[in-house]
């Protein structure tokens, strides 16, 4: 319900965002957002993968893990507020978007601090504790943000309803993750300095994976940004929306797999083997009907949706949606590396699929603009799942 929600309530709310602002408005609420998204990676420290395999390991490191890696993510995330705002200037000379920028850094204190929450309910494997800050949160964002733009107000008093729903989801967060362990836990006796130490040693790989991750999968706006400007930003990131609202079902599943996966690889090897297996045949009855209509009916759907200053979108959306299939094998494939350490290989697969995409997209943006971020989109992904697919097959 909670991956259901993300993806369903920025949909609508990009909905009136397109419908209300223009292109040009759509496209500055996407460059900002996905400089959050990257910014959001590094104060993170790749900290959810680590807690949720820890945790559904050994419940008993549970304590340990709240009060220490939100320590740390809560000082770190401050460090990162600032180094966002310092891109946001060097990225663009509009007021707005700059403002927005601003606000938008200080969600990433209380955003960090959620997610180090979240990865600890997701080890317990109670999942509705998970989801309900999420939903709730998204809910409230969704309902109030509407409203906001419906009395008139712009990009400004969005984004400030955005940032206060990260400080909603932290509230909720933190009293699910407290309610996962036993009542009688001392959190002041869980400060260790050398256990943060530990974490810090063993966060590395992770963080890299997560901050290479969404490097790649944000970096192609802000390129389209800085090369072509907010409008063509605005046509690219509507296909890019419809994209990512139709992996819901993809993420779905494979978030609430994560946990099981992670507990298997130590318990029963067999078995292990067989869900990943399994969840090969589920993906590709999930993607492929999806794909193949959304490619025969991409222009309809952008136009349908959107309206007809969108139509140039539906070009971008029959070549992105290709990556739906790749997303889902490339996340299965990292979930099954991290269960069995072999973190580093999604890692290299991670960081050179990021330096392919930069690569291509400095190459392709400047001749054929939001199509070329399109195809090296998808290149990039088509890379990450050969190189993943390469060893998982040997091993």
């Amino acid at each position: 319900m909670a991956q259901i929600s993300t993806p369903a309530t920025s949909f609508i709310l990009v909905f009136f965002i397109a419908r209300l602002l223009g292109a040009s408005g759509l496209g500055k609420y996407s460059t900002t957002i996905s400089l959050l998204f990257i910014f959001q990676a590094l104060a993170s420290l790749g900290f959810p993968y680590l807690i949720t395999r820890e945790v559904a390991r050994d419940h008993a490191n549970a304590p340990k893990y709240l009060i220490n890696a939100s320590l740390l993510g809560g000082l770190f995330s401050i460090f990162t507020a600032a180094a966002m705002c310092v891109c946001g200037l060097a990225l663009t000379e509009d007021p707005d978007t700059i403002k927005a920028i601003y606000l938008l850094s200080i969600s990433l204190i209380p955003y960090t601090i959620a997610l180090v929450c979240q990865s600890i309910c997701k080890g317990f494997e109670r999942l509705e504790f998970f989801a309900l800050p999420l939903v709730i949160g998204n809910c409230a964002k969704m309902l109030i943000g509407l409203l906001v733009l419906l009395k008139g107000y712009g990009l400004v008093e969005l984004i400030v309803v955005i940032m206060l729903s990260h400080f909603l989801i932290f509230f909720l967060s933190l009293y699910f993750a407290i309610r996962c362990m036993p009542s009688d836990v001392h959190f002041a006796s869980q400060v260790d300095f050398g256990f943060c130490r530990t974490i810090i040693m063993a966060s590395p790989t992770f963080a890299l994976i997560s901050i290479f991750g969404t490097i790649r999968f944000n970096i192609d706006i802000l390129m389209i940004n800085k090369l072509m400007g907010d409008l063509d930003v605005g046509i690219y990131s509507a296909a890019l929306k419809l994209v990512n609202f139709s992996k819901f079902g993809i993420i779905c599943y494979l978030m609430a797999l994560q946990p099981v996966i992670f507990r298997l690889f130590r318990s029963s090897r067999q078995k292990f083997e067989r869900v990943c297996i399994e969840s090969i045949r589920y993906l590709l009855i999930m993607i492929i009907p999806i794909m193949a209509g959304i490619t025969i009916l991409s222009d309809r759907i952008v136009g349908s949706i959107f309206g007809k200053e969108f139509l140039a979108s539906g070009y971008a959306l029959s070549i992105l949606i290709w990556i739906l299939i790749l997303t889902g094998f490339n996340q299965l494939f990292a979930n099954a590396l991290v269960a069995s350490g072999n973190q580093k290989t999604n890692l290299h697969a991670t960081f050179f699929g990021m330096v392919m995409n930069i690569g291509l997209n400095l190459l392709l943006i400047p001749q054929m603009g939001y199509i070329g971020a399109a195809l090296a989109n998808v290149a990039a992904a088509l890379f990450n799942f050969s190189y993943q697919y390469y060893f998982i097959s040997k091993s």
